[in-house]
């Protein structure tokens, strides 16, 4: 900021630039769009962790019913044929299916993941 130095009867005075109205008002628009582009940068940042969360979320909860489903499935299947023909190996085969299904609904959607990674 320039100032001005004048000698007047009484003394020395220093003497403000005068910018006048206009030039307030455009720096106060200036400053007012920095702060509304600072605000909505972190916006962005908010929106983008809170999607991340979901995704991770998502991703979770159907981990857990792609394992939870198939083996309360198959195992209540074996327990219910080896009552009716009273063997025993009805619920670890019922076991090995449902973990083989798991691992196969596990592995279909971590490829899929990874392929949407891959574009982006």
């Amino acid at each position: 900021m320039m100032f001005s130095l004048v000698l007047s009867g009484g003394g020395l005075k220093i003497l403000q630039p005068n910018f006048g109205k206009i030039s307030q008002n455009v720096i106060l628009e200036k400053v007012y769009k920095m702060e509304n582009q600072e605000k909505e940068k972190q916006q962005e940042i908010k929106a983008k962790k809170a999607a991340v969360w979901s995704q991770l979320l998502e991703i979770g909860i159907d981990f857990a019913a792609y394992l939870a489903v198939p083996l309360l499935a198959f195992i209540y299947a074996g327990q219910w044929l080896d009552t009716k023909y009273h063997h025993k190996f009805f619920v670890i085969i019922g076991l090995f299916v449902a973990l083989g299904l798991s691992s196969y609904l596990i592995y279909k959607k971590i490829k899929a993941i990874k392929d949407l990674m891959d574009q982006k």
